[in-house]
């Protein structure tokens, strides 16, 4: 908006305003005379220059106007001193409605981590989805009602503030990390998106996790126990399988008939936790878990799952694979070691040193006591990270058979 003032010693009042150099892209300060002597007809005389004046340099269109008027309101509010990030972006969004006809892509943090998490469904496996599901909700329970607010408020001293509420609450740290690299990585998404300017938990320095609880392997004697222990067959082969293969216990008991080849004596899937990436893996089966496969129930139908009984169960769960796996422990009096809290609400759990898991530890262990080679070890359990093994080389079936069979059996120990 136009102002007028006087030189010292005139009697006639000169205006001041600002138009934008329609080569530049930038604003600069007209100076003119009103020629009138008299206040308000100069301020008249004022208003009327500048229209000229930004009607000459393309601003005079109906659409120029109107955002000239919302950059005024701007200028206006922070004056005013009232100018902040929520405003300004309305302010933004209204430029962009005039200039395009296109809304400005808003969230908030509650709204934007729903998107996140509906995006993610069909992109990941189920067991991600719970995960990401349960970090999300964990997230928006610590914000409360703060989640409604714009998605740019977040700030690194936040995403800390979370984590340390997780580790008083009795997390390990562990876990701890995978809540955080969950949320920032929603908020990375969105960076990509120009939602944000920046992840503000990509800041944040990685917990010490030395000293989370680990799994723990069992013996060969104790996994013979287990085996005797099991409530069914399916059970039993559950139980091999992971001893012999390495498998975690969501793929050992989704097992298809079509993954097991008995001529070639050989196991081929892509595990769960590979499937992005579609890598296969082909494991030899054991002599002990081959003829365990012989002698079991098989099916006409490849798709048909090996463990019928137990294909559709959960893993987790009060009544889920690994809690029944939990009390075959019990019935085996095989003990799954040192318990840990890891939360202290009344929704708490404990997680334990030895469960379903302990078998994949026993049988990667297995092959390094037999001297079987890192990069062969890789092959055979489905590593891909050099953090979790070394990096794998190419081998074909005969020198991962050979691996194989330098394991133990369970045959010499069985009570």
């Amino acid at each position: 908006m136009a102002s007028i003032y006087k030189r010292p010693g005139s009697k006639t009042w000169q205006a001041s305003f600002y138009v934008t150099d329609p080569e530049t892209g930038l604003s600069k300060q007209v100076r003119q005379s009103t020629h009138k002597t008299n206040e308000r007809e100069a301020k008249s005389a004022a208003a009327d220059l500048e229209r000229l004046a930004r009607e000459a340099a393309g601003g005079g269109d109906d659409k120029s106007r109107r955002i000239l008027a919302v950059l005024q309101r701007a200028g206006q509010e922070a004056q005013k001193e009232s100018l902040n990030a929520s405003s300004a972006r309305k302010l933004l969004a209204e430029i962009l409605l005039i200039s395009s006809g296109e809304d400005f892509p808003s969230f908030t943090i509650d709204s934007w981590l729903d998107e996140w998490l509906r995006r993610k469904h069909d992109v990941t496996d189920i067991a991600t989805q719970k995960r990401y599901s349960a970090s999300v909700k964990a997230f928006k329970k610590w914000l409360g009602t703060r989640s409604k607010k714009p998605l740019e408020v977040l700030t690194i001293a936040d995403m800390r503030a979370f984590r340390e509420t997780l580790q008083t609450s009795g997390l390990s740290a562990r876990t701890c990390q995978h809540y955080v690299r969950d949320v920032g990585s929603a908020l990375r998404s969105a960076v990509r998106e120009g939602l944000l300017f920046h992840n503000p938990a990509s800041g944040l320095d990685a917990l010490d996790t030395s000293s989370s609880t680990g799994r723990l392997p069992f013996t060969w004697e104790e996994i013979a126990k287990l085996a005797k222990a099991a409530t069914s067959d399916d059970w039993r082969g559950l139980i091999l399988f992971g001893a012999f293969t390495g498998l975690r216990l969501g793929d050992v008991s989704r097992l298809k008939w079509s993954a097991v080849d008995l001529a070639e004596g050989t196991l081929r899937l892509i595990p769960a936790k590979t499937k992005r990436k579609k890598r296969e893996i082909c494991i030899p089966l054991h002599p002990e878990l081959k003829s365990f496969l012989e002698e079991h129930p098989s099916a006409d139908d490849a798709d048909a799952p090996v463990f019928p009984s137990l294909a559709k169960r959960s893993v987790s769960g009060k009544r889920g694979l690994s809690m029944t796996f939990a009390a075959i422990m019990g019935i085996a009096e095989v003990s799954r070691g040192k318990a840990t809290v890891i939360a202290k609400d009344s929704a708490g759990r404990t997680t334990h040193e030895r469960g379903f898991h302990s078998l994949r530890h026993t049988y990667v262990s297995a092959l390094a006591n037999a001297d079987v080679g890192e990069d062969v070890r890789m092959k055979l359990a489905g590593h891909s990270d050099s953090n979790v093994h070394a990096v794998y080389s190419h081998h074909d079936v005969k020198t991962l058979a050979a691996a194989i069979e330098k394991m133990p059996g369970l045959s010499a120990l069985q009570p």
